[in-house]
């Protein structure tokens, strides 16, 4: 999906559903959209969007990680005398997250002194413990310990995977690490149904039924 960052859904551009989730926030000092692109500026801007700076083009891509991206914005921040305690990155492809849930996560964060990371995680729909690779001869062997295969899935252990929604860091941390799980995150665990990550079209379609579904349109 080009420029996917503005296609509409229900009626909106992408973008602006993760400016109007924010904008409930009141935990949140100040938004900036980081982008390359002057009609993304533009949009971000008319939701009310701050755009300091427009990204330089070798920061633009999509072979240019989403970390690279904030290390910059962060560099460009503090050399305008602007310095923060705490980085929190909203990708716009999680229109079903909601204010809510950015509280909340934030809530969780800072209750927690220890805490340098947190990362939005959802229930995974099919468990590791049950799948497979192959091996040298091309044969199935379990990709985790074989002694999980003849377990019910409910007996399985609980495993999460990143939904994409919220990344929460400490920055001086961020600066040492690149990265939102060193050390290890706390999770905010979301729905599934909160989770949809919008990669194409398929994406597109369910993430329109859920918010109706919720009464979001």
């Amino acid at each position: 999906m080009p420029r996917k960052n503005i296609y509409p859904l229900l009626g909106k551009p992408l973008i602006a559903w993760t400016i109007e989730q924010v904008q409930g926030v009141p935990e949140i000092d100040r938004l900036i959209c980081s982008t390359e692109d002057e009609e993304i500026a533009s949009v971000a801007q008319e939701y009310g969007c701050e755009v300091p700076f427009i990204r330089p083009m070798e920061l633009a891509g999509d072979d240019v990680s989403g970390l690279a991206v904030i290390l910059h914005a962060i560099d460009f921040l503090k050399k305008q005398g602007e310095c923060y305690d705490t980085v929190i990155n909203l990708q716009c492809t999680s229109p079903l997250r909601t204010a809510g849930d950015i509280s909340d996560a934030l809530k969780i964060y800072y209750q927690n002194p220890s805490a340098k990371n947190l990362i939005s995680v959802c229930l995974a729909e099919f468990s590791p413990y049950w799948m497979f690779t192959k091996d040298s001869l091309g044969r199935l062997v379990p990709l985790l310990d074989s002694k999980y295969s003849t377990t019910r899935r409910q007996d399985l252990p609980a495993v999460y995977r990143p939904n994409g929604a919220i990344y929460i860091g400490d920055i001086q941390n961020f600066l040492i690490t690149k990265s939102f799980k060193e050390p290890a995150p706390f999770p905010y665990i979301m729905r599934p149904e909160n989770s949809i990550d919008i990669d194409d079209d398929r994406d597109l379609q369910l993430a329109e039924y859920f918010l109706k579904q919720a009464g979001r349109d």
